[in-house]
Formats: structure tokens, sequence, C-alpha cells
């Protein structure tokens, strides 16, 4: 049996991606036998000290630089899930986890002279049963994440506000409560917009509840400037979804025009013109071919070889 301290930010309110990765691998590692003491760290506090006497330490590259005495602990894996990269001495890790191959290829190109082995372990999904498509005679367009500015509501809201034909619908799930003064700054564009009717701001839902909205939309809507991997857009994927895709990072080499559609936060006349044709039934959607992607138990199994590689290796 391995012990495994696991240092990861105190944001157990936040729905991120991030969050939901950790707390999978966390919980598949003790299915396997793994003791996992989870240490939240707060972002805002003095350094934490590393507890010195388990085997092997994860250290969420969000809270990297927090961490002192480093050298204390046995062996020391490094987690990033972007989008910003850690600034770090990467000769203190036995290796380094992404969780998409573009953050490893940023990388790479910013810190050229690593030694430390790097390893990349995708996101899971939660391969929930997914509903055959609803018909409806308005268009739906989704986004599920939290509605916290990094998710670029902001600026979507004022391409929707553009469009001529309102014979459309947009639906966010996400948690509301994460960033009360960005809530408030999009009810306010909302109105600004006159989008009362046309956009719908659910909260938070489960699985069973997306995957309703899911069969219930047409298009998947990405508008976030920047995702390192995009869980909720792999998910669209998979449940047959093509995807307007606003986000750089990992989603930018998923995306082709099999499966979707590319815009930048730059493209903004583009994308009106785009969800105009939309609107109005003149644009022929692509039928994804639902992606090939790992369950969470399967990343946790990789997490756990990995593991054991490390520890005979030190």
């Amino acid at each position: 049996m391995t012990d495994v301290q696991f240092l990861v930010p105190d944001l157990p309110k936040l729905r991120s991606g991030g969050n939901l990765y950790n707390r999978h691998i966390a919980s598949g590692l003790v299915q396997r036998g793994c003791r996992v003491l989870c240490q939240r760290v707060d972002l805002k506090a003095q350094k934490p000290s590393l507890v010195a006497n388990h085997e092997l330490t994860i250290i969420d590259g969000l809270i990297s630089a927090k961490v002192t005495d480093i050298r204390s602990a046995s062996s020391k894996i490094l987690l990033c899930h972007g989008p910003k990269l850690p600034v770090i001495d990467s000769s203190h890790y036995d290796r380094i986890v992404f969780t998409s191959p573009t953050l490893r290829e940023d990388f790479n190109a910013q810190f050229q002279s690593n030694q430390t082995p790097t390893h990349v372990i995708i996101p899971g999904i939660d391969h929930i049963k997914y509903l055959s498509h609803l018909s409806s005679d308005q268009k739906t367009m989704l986004t599920v994440g939290s509605l916290i500015p990094d998710k670029g509501y902001d600026f979507i809201l004022p391409v929707l506000g553009c469009l001529k034909n309102r014979n459309w619908r947009y639906v966010v799930i996400g948690d509301q409560n994460a960033n009360p003064s960005y809530l408030k700054k999009l009810h306010k564009m909302i109105a600004d917009y006159n989008l009362v009717d046309s956009v719908r701001l659910l909260g938070s839902k489960d699985h069973c509840e997306i995957a309703q909205w899911l069969a219930k939309s047409d298009v998947y809507l990405s508008p976030a400037p920047y995702e390192s991997f995009g869980i909720a857009i792999m998910e669209a994927l998979s449940a047959g979804l093509p995807v307007i895709n606003c986000s750089d990072g990992y989603p930018r080499q998923m995306i082709d025009q099999r499966c979707g559609w590319q815009f930048s936060h730059q493209s903004g006349p583009a994308l009106i013109d785009f969800l105009e044709n939309w609107a109005s039934g003149t644009l022929e959607l692509p039928q994804p071919i639902p992606p090939q992607l790992p369950s969470w138990d399967m990343q946790a199994q990789i997490w756990h070889h990995l593991i054991q590689e490390v520890k005979l290796s030190c």
C-alpha cells in the first residue's frame, strides 16, 4: 500500500475542471489501495510544509509556489492543469504531469532546459448514457461551465446581442456562486443587449440533467479564451454535438471541420455572420463521430502505474 499526500488548492466550492480532475484521481487511487491524504492549501495563506513521512507527494501546480521544504518528501510529482504554467525549479520533482498535450508543448517551449521526465494524462469523462437528439422549433446553443470571467461569457453576450434573428436560445449550465459580482455583470449585459428572452442561466445541474440538455441542443458553444483541455467540450462531442469553439488551448487541436468550427476572441464579426446563418437554418451542421475518450477509472489506473514507477525509480 502506498501513502500519497495530495496538495490541492482550497477551492472546494468552485466547480472547475481542475477540481474535478483532482477528486477523480484521488478517489481512483484509493480504490486501488493507496492511502491518500488530500491537504487543501489556502491560496492566501502562508506557505504549508510537507509531511515528510509520505512515500509520495502530488502537488497541484496552482499552489506549487506556496510549498516549502519540498526536498523533505521522498518522491514528488507536479500536476499542471493550466492555463498558467507554474514558475518552478523542475529539478525538485521526479515527474511532471500535464492534463493536455498543449500544456506540455507550452512548458517545453518555456523551460527548454528541463530534465525532469514529463507525462500527459488527460482527464477522463463520465460515460453517461447520452440521449437521442430531441428536435425543437427553437435552435439551442449550450455551454457548461461556472459563471466566472475565465469562461468568456462577457465576450459572447455582445456577439449574441448583435444577432437579428432571435429564433434561438442560449442555455448556460454552471455554478453561479463562484463570482457574485461577475454574475451581476452578466445579468446587466443580458438586459442591456435585449437577451432576456434568449439567454437562460440555469445554475448547476447533475450529469443526468446535463445529458438531457445535450439532447435538446443543436450546437455546443465554448466562449472561453483558453481551455487547458475542455472536459465539457469533449462530453458534448461524445454526445454527438458539433462545437463552436472560441477557445485557445487543446480544443484548437481537437476540433476541425468534421466536428465543428473555430473562431477567436478577435473574430467577433465573423462569428456574428456565422451565427446569423446558423439561426436562419442555412448552415449545414456536421454530425461528429464521438471521440474515443477514456473514463476517469482508466486515467486513475494510469496514475497508479506512474506512482509505482516513481517509487521503483527513487
